[in-house]
């Protein structure tokens, strides 16, 4: 019996996307690519087969899911493994694709209550875990009818964002200010309590509420407000958190948490259902063991624990633990067997440079303009 799956994956323009490839790769499986940019991070691996352009799963939803599907049958595709947001808008159309091949992801309706920066924190209250005061803002919302404490710091950030894009702190004597952040159409957003504490990434692979692998990491080092360097670490109270609410979303897909320790207790902050780059701490064979047999299998402790994207380093804010930090940890694009990723790198750049300048937005904005999902406000 052949055990060797045909795979479809989609988003690869993120390291965390080749990471996925490379795991599932090295293990024999044939790896297909459906891509909207023309040239990404992962376009030059030698562990895919075939890559095919597709149509901007956002701009072009119609098109793009029927090519997904006219690509699934042309390559007698098994399983199709969405990573970025465009999972989003594969979920919408889960049932329909699922007629074709096996897709790793959950419900339309749970991924968007879980994106949603508002209703992920409700259902967190819901459940009994303890969440950070968080409010609604609408557009028939009066600020000041909030009733937020004049001793706090809180933060502003649209029900729908990304890399902290659009994040910003505020206390009640600027509370006006927020008045002229209204956008047309306009777009929700939180007013979410700043808590103090120790912040966590956390990243499960999950079936069917099953958590089958794990990574809790920091994120000291940031460029912009990307995390660039990826420390695992060991905290047990918030493993068996994450364990819980797994099992509590009856979760299947790739999920990750921004949480924060403090005083001993844990709080949710936003939740991403996609891939993440927590997937760089695990061990590629239990990566491919999860997506394909669906089972936890033991892992290799000795695997490396602090990964970095190095270029990304080097615009990062430094300080005296900046040097070390970098020696200690890896590349998540270097691989000695798959040199090509690394060494082409700033060509995966010039389709995202493009858009920069032709939509004038900044170069982080580009790398998701066309697979974004942000609601009914600013498809």
């Amino acid at each position: 019996m052949n055990t060797k799956k045909r795979i479809l994956i989609t988003g690869a323009r993120a390291p965390y996307t080749l990471e996925l490839i490379r795991a599932l790769g090295k293990c024999g499986h044939t790896i297909y690519v459906a891509e909207s940019l023309s040239i990404t991070v992962s376009s030059f691996s030698r562990y895919i087969e075939k890559t095919i352009q597709v149509a901007s799963p956002r701009q072009k939803t119609e098109s793009f899911i029927q090519q997904l599907i006219q690509i699934i049958q042309d390559y007698s595709i098994d399983l199709l493994i969405p990573t970025c947001e465009e999972s989003y808008y594969i979920s919408e159309h889960l049932e329909t694709i699922q007629s074709f091949c096996e897709v790793f992801t959950d419900s339309f309706t749970k991924i968007l209550d879980l994106h949603n920066k508002f209703t992920f924190i409700e259902s967190m209250k819901k459940w009994n875990f303890n969440t950070p005061e968080t409010f609604l803002v609408n557009d028939s919302t009066n600020l000041q009818q909030l009733h937020l404490h004049s001793q706090k710091t809180y933060i502003y950030k649209p029900v729908y964002s990304r890399f902290g894009i659009q994040v910003m702190d505020f206390t009640v004597d600027k509370l006006e200010e927020l008045a002229t952040l209204k956008s047309s159409p306009f777009v929700p957003f939180v007013v979410q309590e700043k808590l103090v504490g120790k912040e966590f990434n956390l990243f499960a692979i999950c079936h069917k509420g099953k958590m089958l692998s794990s990574a809790i990491y920091d994120n000291r080092y940031k460029s912009g407000k990307s995390s660039v360097y990826f420390r695992k670490v060991d905290r047990p109270t918030i493993q068996k958190w994450l364990t819980k609410v797994v099992e509590k979303i009856n979760f299947t897909g790739f999920i990750g948490f921004d949480v924060m320790e403090t005083n001993g207790f844990i709080y949710p902050l936003e939740c991403n259902p996609r891939c993440t780059s927590g997937i760089h701490l695990i061990n590629p064979e239990v990566i491919a063991t999860c997506l394909i047999d669906k089972r936890t299998p033991l892992e290799q402790i000795d695997y490396q624990s602090t990964k970095a994207l190095i270029f990304g380093m080097l615009l990062a804010k430094k300080d005296r633990d900046w040097l070390p930090s970098i020696l200690k940890a890896k590349d998540v694009l270097w691989d000695t067997d798959d040199l090509l990723p690394f060494l082409t790198q700033p060509l995966s750049l010039i389709p995202l440079w493009k858009r920069m300048i032709h939509e004038r937005i900044s170069l982080i904005e580009a790398t998701t303009l066309d697979i974004e999902w942000n609601g009914d406000y600013s498809q």
